[in-house]
């Protein structure tokens, strides 16, 4: 069809009020179908984003595991928040650099892209998993010392002290060569988003 015969039956049906009201519900009802899949995969889709923020917020947060959770999600649930309390036992074990401090929020938002949904994340390496996010200098210091008959005397003394590691690719790679896993772009972006919403 040319232009101006499409133009004309534009033109008559807009011009006619019956026949507007005719096309216009012929194509809301073809368009119809469409629009309720497209409002089915909306709800859907906020219903999982609700689903995961749930998850995230009792795993890192606390709080009741209402009676309807399934048991094996309840599961999940519970062995994350386990795993959360070794991590935190593991970092405040570690010798921190006085100047910095350990993100435990991070790595706790880098273990749950990881390990939520696997079998028992609570039975992972945590110390191991934990050191992925430090590296460890040695530093020299003055001490004083008394010997045996009061005599201050000053010596040097050198001692290991855990510094966090600001780049996220360094940890990264050593979570995989440390923890024998693969770090996909998907968990770094995932961790990221979990860090954000924390």
């Amino acid at each position: 069809m040319s232009a101006p015969v499409i133009a004309k039956i534009i033109s008559t049906v807009l011009s006619d009020d019956g026949l507007r009201k005719k096309v216009g519900w012929t194509i809301g009802l073809i368009l119809s179908p469409v629009i309720l899949i497209v409002i089915i995969m909306f709800s859907l889709l906020n219903g999982f984003a609700n689903h995961n923020n749930t998850a995230l917020d009792l795993c890192f947060n606390g709080g009741y595991i209402g009676s309807k959770v399934p048991k094996e999600y309840r599961e999940y649930i519970l062995d994350m928040r386990y795993s959360f309390e070794l991590i935190d036992d593991e970092t405040e074990k570690l010798n921190i650099d006085g100047e910095n401090s350990l993100d435990n929020k991070k790595i706790k938002a880098v273990f749950y892209s990881l390990f939520f949904g696997s079998d028992s994340p609570s039975k992972r390496e945590h110390k191991k998993f934990v050191e992925c996010f430090v590296a460890y200098e040695e530093r020299t210091r003055t001490v004083l010392v008394t010997d045996e008959n009061g005599n201050e005397t000053e010596i040097t003394e050198t001692y290991t002290v855990a510094v966090p590691i600001n780049d996220m690719e360094i940890t990264h790679h050593k979570i995989e060569s440390l923890m024998n896993i693969s770090v996909t772009d998907k968990n770094k972006i995932n961790a990221h988003e979990i860090y954000s919403r924390v």
